[in-house]
């Protein structure tokens, strides 16, 4: 069993449901695995897998103190002698010393200035542990949107590289690269902008203590987790623990997927095929084979990625399932992306659907569906700057024909969900089903499971769950939407108050507009850097994660119901996001949303960008009248309201 340890939950200000959980947060205890990518006893297997969900939840946390300025917590994170280094603006040892930089990068303010917006995403995780468990290496992506009101609006995006150690009972950022890829303003973006025309380089007025980067790239891929289970039970970790694991080599594969996608390293991304795997590109067909498949991705250009241009394909917001074997898997991502075509900014979205199993060698992929949602022209707008879908290849026409036809990328395509609704357990995308109690997910059932074992599982359930509402939301599925939520759940998005009981949160989704996907109209809610805080008796759980929001209507105001999703009827497009503090309960041991407070940040019409136009906060509508008035009193950007963390800082235990 793992140890736990008590924290004082004093922070003023904290609800009393995060408190009593404050006071119960894991200690992950160390395990005795031994060489990794060898078979571990299951204490030692679940121990690994705790270490890496602390792992993420620390480098998560960088991305949340760095979005209100907190340069002090931010530096909290590494360890006494911890490296730190940005670009080519040499290495800072200490954090007093990393604390002070990046305050002087931040003009030597802490905190945001007013109008300032450095919102910091941190996602797309690829983390190997050492084999003792006490150091770890991780590439992560992290994608910034930065601005000041009025002046100035750019895009961030990069690569985290780090090492991390264990030390004094908590996980702490050993060294930290980031390596900045793109770096350039709003207008023009990454088409017609030197790619580092932001970028941060050495300065002589805040000179560093070494000027190479401090960490070296972490291999390509982690080892498995687990090596293919055994049949002797003294040596075959728990069922549980290595679909758990299993799920974290998954997306450890995901994420290199990304990496290799956004060089165009073809080759290599073939590699992680299997002989016999099909990809099936909606609007273009299926290839079958790793040589056709080879040949499908040369459709993107010619191998490499030449000096000023960008394919960023960025992996996000992962559902994965695990068969009870522990042998094949099922997951569904969403692909970001930024791509660079002369001097165009590309700025799309798509829903991917991979199929897996697990070879002797390690996972390879079978399958992979890809359903683009969107591509623009980022400087005109997501619906201004729509482009065609492309058609099928003359060139290398495809063995099976597509099943996105047609040119028009905002047609109503429902991607099938290869899971079931992680409440109800029906199947989801059926828009006219009611509220029945279904079965649990196959990941979820079948283990009598250790406590720690179970909390493990809670957290991929979580995640399951507020991923999902996500991908419902994307489609307007209102009434999928709101069966995620428990029976007297309560729901909160922006200033339009509250809303109580699932009757009222559907009848709230049902006011943004019509059910169901409608060719025109794009509502992506992406769902990104979650963390999560589980009770001690494992039955109620908060969540903080942030949301991206894309949209627009192209639909004349004649065709619409109604606004949509708060934005005026006279909009184009408009591109938001915000921070979710949530509650959840498990119920019969399903996990349910108790309550979900979706606080925006920012809303601007995204042909304009965020310098020069902002959004209000919606209010309460008077043909929707709510139940109780809005719980928080806030505007948003251009102001620097930010909703405080739950969640106690992963290696000071501080507020």
């Amino acid at each position: 069993m793992l140890n736990r340890r008590k924290l004082v939950a004093g922070a003023i200000g904290l609800p009393p449901l995060a408190m009593a959980m404050l006071a119960g947060c894991s200690s992950f205890g160390r395990g005795s695995g031994r060489a990794f990518g060898q078979e571990f006893p299951a204490q030692g297997a679940t121990s690994r897998l705790n270490d890496i969900a602390e792992i993420s939840r620390l480098q998560r946390s960088y991305g949340y103190y760095s979005d209100r300025g907190d340069w002090a917590a931010v530096a909290a994170l590494f360890a006494d002698d911890g490296q730190f280094a940005v670009g080519s603006g040499g290495t800072f040892v200490g954090p007093r010393r990393i604390a002070a930089y990046l305050r002087h990068l931040n003009r030597g303010i802490d905190g945001l200035r007013q109008g300032q917006l450095n919102e910091t995403i941190v996602l797309q995780p690829v983390i190997a542990l050492s084999t003792d468990g006490n150091s770890a290496q991780g590439r992560w992506r992290i994608l910034g949107l930065r601005g000041d009101f009025g002046q100035s609006a750019s895009w961030f995006e990069g690569t985290i590289h780090a090492d991390y150690v264990h030390s004094d009972g908590v996980w702490k950022i050993a060294r930290q690269w980031i390596e900045e890829r793109l770096s350039v303003p709003y207008r023009g973006g990454w088409g017609s902008n030197p790619l580092d025309t932001l970028a941060t380089s050495l300065d002589p007025a805040f000179p560093p203590d070494n000027a190479a980067p401090p960490v070296s790239r972490p291999p390509a891929l982690p080892a498995p987790m687990l090596a293919p289970m055994l049949d002797a039970a003294d040596n075959s970790p728990s069922q549980l623990v290595s679909r758990l694991a299993a799920a974290v080599d998954v997306e450890n594969l995901i994420g290199h997927f990304g990496y290799l996608t956004d060089i165009k390293a073809w080759g290599e991304l073939t590699a992680l095929f299997a002989a016999d795997a099909f990809v099936d590109y909606g609007p273009r067909g299926g290839y079958r084979g790793q040589a056709r498949i080879r040949q499908m991705f040369g459709l993107f250009g010619p191998p490499g990625l030449p000096k000023d241009q960008i394919a960023n394909r960025m992996q996000a917001q992962p559902v994965i399932h695990v068969s009870q074997d522990g042998r094949t898997a099922i997951a569904r991502t969403r692909s970001i992306m930024q791509i660079s075509a002369g001097e165009m900014s590309l700025f799309g979205d798509s829903i991917n659907e991979f199929r897996l199993s697990r070879a002797e060698s390690g996972w390879e992929i079978d399958s992979l569906a890809i359903w683009p949602t969107f591509m623009s022209d980022a400087n005109q707008g997501i619906i201004q700057g729509i482009l065609p879908m492309p058609g099928t290849s003359d060139d290398l026409p495809p063995d099976t024909p597509p099943v996105m036809t047609g040119d028009d990328p905002l047609a109503a395509f429902m991607p099938p969900f290869h899971y079931p609704h992680p409440v109800t357990g029906a199947p989801m995308a059926q828009i006219t089903h009611s509220y029945t109690t279904g079965s649990l997910p196959d990941w979820q059932s079948g283990d009598a499971a250790v406590e720690d074992q179970e909390q493990l599982a809670d957290l991929q359930a979580l995640a399951v769950l507020q991923r999902t509402y996500g991908y419902l939301v994307d489609k307007a599925l209102w009434r999928d939407t709101a069966d995620l939520f428990a029976e007297d759940g309560t729901l909160e998005i922006g200033g339009r108050g509250v809303f109580v009981g699932r009757d009222r949160v559907y009848e709230y989704f049902r006011f943004l507009g019509p059910e169901g996907p409608l060719a025109g109209r794009l509502i992506n809610h992406l769902q990104l850097q979650p963390i999560f805080t589980i009770s001690p008796d494992g039955q109620r759980a908060l969540g903080r994660m942030r949301f991206v929001a894309e949209g627009g209507d192209r639909r004349s105001i004649a065709q619409r119901e109604t606004d949509s999703v708060g934005v005026p009827a006279d909009s184009v497009s408009y591109l938001g996001m915000g921070i979710y503090e949530n509650e959840y309960v498990k119920q019969g041991g399903i996990w349910k949303i108790a309550k979900l407070h979706a606080y925006f940040r920012m809303y601007s019409f995204d042909d304009q960008g965020w310098a020069n136009h902002a959004m209000a906060l919606t209010r309460p509508e008077p043909t929707l009248p709510p139940d109780r008035q809005p719980s928080t009193s806030y505007t948003i950007y251009p102001d620097t309201f930010i909703p405080q963390l739950h969640f106690r800082h992963p290696v000071t235990g501080a507020p």
